[in-house]
């Protein structure tokens, strides 16, 4: 399916959620510790760019190992979904992840937020570990009252229908958070004056989290020295 149509199948409303209402929750306490959690295949490698650019803070990615690169100076968790055969053929090459399965999140996740962190989860919607894991942390931190920023992405064209449509559902469950962004690599792909190729766009996808991460923390700034000044 081409960009054209999945762009016109893609419900308009969804892009028009960029930015939620403002809580100013995040920087509140300039002593707590950044803590990056990457989570999935996207997740992981959005933080290693991050990790790349300097942002201080602790990192952590969550996601199946494997033959992945490990960067020093992340801690990497490993995490396999749970998977099917869609083709019954028994072989352990083809299985699939399993969406219909429901997570449960090991113990070792969930300790990593006994910290008095400031949290920022990374996600790329659409698979099992990013999907499923970022919506179960995102509203369980909101639930408790944590301080946290939730930065997903919406998959490219090229990943697929299956993907795009797990990614909007995903995104209609996350847009009521506060601190839950999102950018959609099929309009990022659509505002290019070239044609990238794959690598290029992920890593275009990469810049633009980034930029995102950025922007939240400068408008936070803004708002809270704003909020400073009337006072």
């Amino acid at each position: 399916m081409d960009s054209e149509k999945l762009n016109a199948e893609r419900n308009a409303e969804l892009r028009a959620l960029g930015i939620s209402r403002y809580e100013d929750d995040y920087n509140k306490s300039p002593a707590k510790t950044t803590h990056f959690i990457g989570l999935g295949g996207c997740g992981c490698n959005v933080l290693q760019f991050f990790h790349k650019k300097g942002l201080e803070g602790k990192y952590t990615g969550i996601t199946e190992l494997g033959e992945r690169i490990l960067y020093p100076g992340i801690n990497y968790i490993s995490f396999t979904p749970p998977r099917y055969d869609p083709f019954n053929l028994s072989n352990p090459r083809v299985l699939f992840p399993d969406m219909r399965q429901k997570l449960v999140v090991p113990e070792e996740i969930k300790e990593l937020f006994r910290e008095n962190h400031r949290y920022v989860l990374i996600a790329g919607l659409g698979g099992y570990t990013g999907t499923k894991m970022v919506e179960e942390l995102t509203l369980w931190l909101d639930d408790i009252g944590k301080v946290f920023v939730t930065i997903c992405s919406l998959p490219f064209y090229f990943e697929g229908k299956i993907r795009n449509t797990i990614a909007e559902k995903s995104l209609i469950k996350l847009r009521p958070i506060c601190n839950f962004r999102y950018l959609d690599h099929i309009a990022i792909l659509d505002q290019c004056l070239v044609d990238l190729t794959v690598p290029d766009a992920f890593l275009l996808g990469n810049k633009k989290f980034y930029e995102t991460y950025n922007s939240f923390i400068r408008f936070d700034e803004f708002m809270r020295n704003g909020c400073q000044e009337k006072a």
